[in-house]
């Protein structure tokens, strides 16, 4: 246990500073029987003496720790308007990327849907075109198999004739 005394007067006053261990701060006081009235001079003397340097040196470091705090907080202050700078970026850039995407790929979907109805057009004027020769093919045949029927008549009428002439030869 540290302390320190001092006397003023009637009045002795004791600061205490540590107690077993423990952080402990206290002042005692004591004062001789019948002085009253100087009793309270006494103390002020005392207090004055050793409460008011005490209560300076926490006043200033009470100063200094407002003015770090202060200073972290800027600090803090900064870091933070600098890291929510850059994720706006970030995100204006992520949108921007985004963006650029969507437009290519409804310019890719726009291209590949004209692909298709060109594709779509021509493979039906192929179609039509097949159509047109298939149509043409089937009139051939068909003439042509009228010409066979034709041709078979006319082959069974020559016979016919031919055994009717051998039948009225005979």
């Amino acid at each position: 246990m540290k302390t320190e005394c001092q006397s003023a007067g009637n009045i002795t006053v004791t600061y205490v500073t540590k107690v077993r261990g423990m952080r402990w701060r206290g002042l005692l006081i004591y004062s001789e029987p019948g002085a009253a009235m100087s009793v309270i001079e006494d103390v002020r003397k005392v207090v004055q003496d050793l409460v008011a340097p005490e209560l300076k040196s926490i006043s200033v470091k009470l100063d200094g720790l407002d003015r770090e705090s202060k200073l972290r907080d800027e600090g803090l202050v900064a870091k933070l308007d600098s890291l929510d700078r850059e994720s706006k970026l970030r995100d204006e850039g992520l949108v921007a990327k985004l963006d650029s995407s969507d437009r290519e790929s409804k310019l890719r979907d726009e291209n590949l849907a004209n692909d298709a109805k060109v594709r779509g057009e021509l493979t039906q004027l192929k179609l039509d075109a097949l159509s047109a020769k298939m149509d043409g093919v089937t009139a051939k045949m068909d003439f042509q198999y009228a010409s066979i029927m034709n041709a078979l008549d006319l082959n069974r009428r020559v016979e016919t004739l031919e055994r009717d002439k051998q039948a009225a030869s005979a």
